[in-house]
């Protein structure tokens, strides 16, 4: 019986684990070949040189504004409204919860910023005012929802909705896989019960 129970206290150990851990590849923007000046790096168009991003028309922060984790964040708008998007395996029918921080460079109009965040078949729109903010203190505010997947793979995309050369601001993204149901979990201890009482029989 000691057998199983660790067993079981494993199986559920390594679920948590894996459950709780980031999907998502470089989710704080900490990654790449930054050859930045003044604290910006444009990156126009569309590129990759932020690992696991596609990112088009936006900068990459370095010391132009304080990050919210690390000591790099985005700025959505370059010159004209831009996006970063990162796909990433789903298990269809399971819920996965997505945590950002969002803000918005206080230095040009509109005051407030505007961004589209879609995934899957969740699409809401999030407001920034940068009234009283500063490059200092740009006033993260952390966003969160779920979504429940429905296919194989997902998409996640932050698009700005301010063409201007200050846009929405954001760092820390993190998509997170729910734990499973108790209900689960309980099947999982009888699975390895079973097994235990077949392999004892023999």
């Amino acid at each position: 019986m000691f057998t199983i129970r660790v067993a079981l206290l494993l199986a559920i150990s390594a679920i948590s684990v894996s459950a709780s851990a980031n999907i998502l590849v470089n989710g704080s923007f900490e990654l790449g070949n930054y050859t930045g000046s003044a604290g910006v790096q444009p990156i126009p168009g569309t590129s990759n040189i932020l690992p696991g991003w596609s990112a088009t028309n936006v900068d990459w922060i370095e010391s132009y504004w304080t990050a919210q984790h690390g000591t790099k964040s985005i700025d959505l708008s370059r010159v004209f409204a831009g996006s970063v998007e990162q796909s990433f395996v789903t298990v269809p029918g399971t819920t996965y919860s997505v945590e950002f921080f969002f803000a918005g460079n206080p230095d040009g109009n509109p005051v407030v910023k505007n961004a589209q965040v879609t995934v899957d078949s969740f699409s809401q729109i999030y407001t920034f005012d940068t009234t009283g903010f500063s490059r200092p203190n740009i006033g993260w505010v952390q966003k969160s929802f779920s979504f429940v997947a429905d296919d194989t793979a997902a998409t996640l995309k932050f698009a700005s909705l301010d063409a201007t050369s200050f846009g929405p601001a954001l760092d820390n993204v993190s998509v997170v896989a729910a734990v499973p149901e108790p209900a689960t979990l309980a099947c999982l201890g009888l699975g390895l019960v079973a097994l235990s009482r077949r392999r004892a029989s023999r």
